[in-house]
């Protein structure tokens, strides 16, 4: 999902602001298909709070995918400062709207 926000900022012309915990950085080769990004597309902040400040959007990825079930403790580990909360969100723009990349079905209670 980080990567098709990538590729958007850099054929659309906005930033994407990015924050990974280390090791978890943007692999540009993968990200852009071998092809250098155009300069400014994305800006890294080590900070996720940074990150959200002034954003129009927020967006988060999953900490971990299929394939990576190994990794699950570790990941969860490495992403639990990087979970999108209220403190983000109202570091965002009053307006910023929340996206995650995942469909949610309804709450059963």
């Amino acid at each position: 999902m980080a990567n098709t926000w990538l590729q958007a900022a850099d054929l659309l012309g906005f930033t994407v602001h990015v924050s990974t915990p280390g090791g978890y950085e943007v692999d540009e080769k993968l990200a852009f298909n071998g092809k250098p990004p155009r300069p400014g597309c994305y800006k890294v902040f080590k900070d996720p709070l940074e990150a959200c400040k002034g954003a129009d959007l927020v967006t988060t990825d999953v900490w971990t995918s299929m394939g990576y079930e190994a990794e699950n403790a570790v990941r969860m580990k490495a992403f639990a400062d990087w979970c999108v909360d209220q403190e983000m969100m109202q570091a965002a723009k009053p307006e910023a709207v929340f996206m995650h990349c995942l469909p949610r079905t309804a709450a059963r209670r």
